[in-house]
């Protein structure tokens, strides 16, 4: 009995330990420089088509083109249309219900999407890193705007413009490259996280390429695979 009383006492200062990190960031408002400003967006209101390629151990494993789109209510959709304009499959997300849902031919490699705490999305059990409410914006290749909000640090070099953003049980290495630094991105992210009061780190890298206007997001939770978003002309 002694044991466990000392047992949950340690969980319980993990834990008001934990919290106390996660509350007691400053947030410090920043000047974006005028070349950054068209890399954020509101993740609303937009549209676009994509090619979407998914890659295990550096090999395709399927290509799809499909259209999206987000309203001004948070709700986005993803959708696959055959040459004749049928419906292949799609994928809604609807934000009063912070859920996703499927219609048409399901698409196994997304069949089990699901939002969990702090809107995170998770497949198939296992946290990507994601708020449902960014998803629309790496579909449009952009940073969500609500960053900018949960900034707690700022560094200068002669290349780059780092931030370090708090949000959401997360910290996130936000990296834009300066204009004249013939980098191969335009800006890179590092999403992290943590599971198990802090016994397991976890990480998502965001890529918005230069040469090839594709954004390639790589996650440890799915260590082999890589997927593409590339931006198709209307």
């Amino acid at each position: 009995m002694k044991w466990r009383s000392l047992r949950n006492s340690g969980t319980l200062f993990i834990s008001f330990s934990l919290a106390a990190c996660a509350t007691t960031q400053s947030y410090k408002p920043v000047q974006l420089p005028a070349f950054a400003g068209a890399y954020f967006s509101e993740c609303t209101g937009n549209d676009g088509s994509v090619s979407i390629e998914m890659f295990s151990e550096g090999k395709v494993q399927q290509i799809f083109d499909a259209d999206w789109t987000s309203d001004a209510n948070g709700d986005f959709g993803l959708a696959s249309y055959s040459p004749l304009g049928q419906t292949l499959f799609q994928i809604d997300f609807v934000q009063k219900q912070d859920s996703f849902k499927q219609s048409g031919k399901p698409l196994p490699a997304l069949e089990k999407l699901a939002v969990g705490k702090h809107k995170i999305v998770s497949l198939d059990g296992h946290e990507i890193g994601l708020r449902s409410d960014e998803v629309a914006c790496f579909l449009n290749h952009k940073i969500p705007q609500r960053w900018l909000k949960k900034i707690v640090a700022e560094t200068v070099t002669a290349n780059e413009i780092q931030y370090t953003v708090v949000d959401s049980d997360r910290t996130i290495r936000l990296s834009l490259n300066k204009h004249g630094n013939r980098s191969e991105e335009y800006w890179k992210a590092d999403i992290n996280w943590s599971l198990y009061w802090g016994f397991k780190k976890m990480s998502l890298a965001v890529r918005l390429l230069r040469g090839e206007q594709a954004l390639v997001l790589h996650s440890d939770q799915f260590d082999k695979v890589d997927c593409r978003i590339v931006s198709q002309e209307e």
